[in-house]
């Protein structure tokens, strides 16, 4: 339990500077949508944007969450087993390299066929918004080089417990975006916000290859195509690339079908998706991704018993933290729309659009990033096929669900298929991690869940009831009085959250309580045990 419990700490240390650094990149992006939202509303311009954004996004998507998940084992045991001290870095400088030219072939070639796909992906809409669409796009496409490249120097910094430096990578990513399209918006109208993703992505890439550089790596370029670890990296990266390219797919038919329905309706959905999806960027790669190194060692070693408790572990400890917030922005989702985005061009009407698909989307999310941590001992074991499986299964449900629901109930019927699907994606990774590890029933983790739902219920009523109360008794009007809403039910709600988790016994919220209150004490007391070990 010592070895257990130390491993506990370490993950929970490490995913907590990963989310924090997250939370505020989240912060930054939500304040560019913001910017956009103040400055152009809902309407074709808009649109045309977000269709630009899709295969770029696309693209984007499947590098995120492909080269971490893989490089990061990879990375780990080069460092660890396969090369020498003199050559530590070698294995990241060959990827990276490779990796390199392939990103500039795509760039490339989605800058030569961005009007054909666009007219593909907004069929719904008139060709001089496919235009514009297309135009932006050519600028979007640039971006993926330095994307690709950021996440192969994140995976290799995580790799060598470079946290924050990696972490904060989103935030230098996000503010410059912000920046840029702020100084250009005015003058060049929707372009600026093109440009502006573009500028945080260049500078993204250069702050984590200063960090590379800070670590004592190298950004020189190598090339051997016979070097065996290059070959299986790709093969890996690849496997990863084909399961998130099918579960992103998703996006591109949301996206297609929305271009059919009324005039602001694919900005409505992108919108309530990237509220959402803030969620996901703050938790879903923070513990998955803190933990691949101790599955990664438990699979070399052919401790299956130990990977299922870190597996648990890790589900405990998302579980604990991703359900109540996800409650906690269904119930008061409207007063956060209107606080966040209803300004100048960004109406009322569109506000509660908003708010109600974004109800919908917020509980896909702690589903999908519980399916991260039952699909992680597989990439821990570089078995990248049966997630690549799992993946295409849920692609062929989401789609089918999407086809049915739109003509019925419109964008909603988007939003509903999405969750629909992610909840099905939990229960068969589930079975799917079981048939790897064995049995999973023996870690009581539905049992956690369960506690997990019936405080969420009680925490639902109590924040329902507070903002209910303090719009009735009329505490303020306007900004004021959504911040008002949200701040004290945000704060009855924590406060009975925390309340029940005592009650209960869960231990998280002890771990996370030791982590945030002293995060350098146990820093401060190492040395002295170091000297008595001695």
């Amino acid at each position: 339990m010592g070895e257990l419990a130390e491993i506990g700490r370490r993950v929970t240390k490490n995913a907590t500077t990963l989310s924090g650094f997250n939370a505020l990149g989240v912060l930054a992006a939500l304040a560019q949508d913001v910017a956009m939202a103040a400055m152009f509303g809902l309407g074709l311009r808009t649109d045309a944007f977000f269709l630009a954004y899709t295969i770029p996004q696309f693209v984007a998507m499947i590098l995120a969450g492909s080269m971490q998940v893989v490089l990061i084992p990879i990375f780990s045991q080069a460092q660890n087993e396969t090369w020498g001290e003199a050559t530590p870095w070698r294995p990241f400088r060959l990827i990276a390299t490779t990796w390199a030219l392939v990103l500039l072939a795509v760039s490339a070639l989605g800058v030569l066929l961005a009007s054909p796909m666009l007219r593909v992906v907004g069929a719904g809409v008139g060709a001089e918004q496919q235009a514009l669409a297309a135009w932006l796009a050519r600028i979007l496409f640039v971006m993926i080089p330095f994307l690709g490249l950021s996440e192969v120097m994140r995976a290799a910094l995580i790799a060598r417990d470079h946290y924050v430096s990696s972490s904060a990578g989103n935030l230098v990513r996000y503010g410059a975006s912000l920046l840029v399209m702020i100084a250009l918006g005015t003058r060049v109208g929707i372009p600026a916000v093109a440009w502006g993703y573009l500028g945080g992505a260049a500078l993204q890439m250069l702050w984590l290859g200063g960090a590379v550089l800070w670590a004592g790596g190298s950004l020189r370029p190598a090339w051997d195509p016979r070097e065996p670890l290059l070959r299986e990296s790709f093969r890996l990266v690849a496997q990863r690339m084909s399961g998130v390219a099918i579960r992103r797919t998703r996006t591109i038919l949301e996206r297609f079908l929305a271009s059919f329905l009324p005039p602001g309706s694919i900005t409505a959905l992108s919108y309530a998706q990237r509220v959402s999806m803030s969620m996901w960027q703050l938790f879903a790669n923070s513990v998955s991704t803190a933990i691949l190194p101790d599955l990664s060692t438990a699979a070399r070693e052919g401790r299956l018993d130990r990977m299922r408790q870190v597996m648990a572990m890790g589900f405990r400890l998302l579980s604990f933290v991703t359900w109540p917030v996800a409650t906690a922005v269904a119930v008061l989702s409207l007063p956060l729309i209107r606080l966040l985005f209803e300004r100048k061009a960004f109406d009322a009407a569109a506000s509660v659009q908003i708010a109600g698909l974004l109800r919908i989307y917020i509980f896909s999310i702690p589903a999908l990033v519980l399916v991260q941590i039952f699909l992680a001992p597989h990439y821990a074991r570089r078995d990248a096929r049966i997630p690549l499986i799992h993946m295409a299964w849920i692609l062929a449900l989401n789609s089918v669900l999407a086809i049915l629901l739109t003509p019925i109930l419109g964008v909603t019927g988007l939003a509903l298929a999405y969750t629909l699907s992610a909840f099905a994606s939990l229960v068969r990774s589930y079975r799917v991690a079981e048939r790897t590890l064995g049995s999973l029933r023996g870690l009581g983790m539905w049992t956690y869940l369960g506690r997990i739902a019936l405080a969420c219920a009680v925490v639902a009523l109590a924040m329902w009831g507070t903002g209910w109360s303090v719009s009735y008794a009329g505490m303020g009007s306007g900004g004021l009085e959504r911040l008002l809403v949200l701040s004290l039910s945000g704060l009855v709600g924590a406060v009975i959250y925390v309340g029940i988790a005592r009650a209960f016994g869960l231990a998280e919220l002890e771990l996370l309580t030791q982590l945030l209150s002293s995060p350098f004490s146990r820093r401060r007391r190492q040395p002295g045990r170091e000297r008595e070990a001695a």
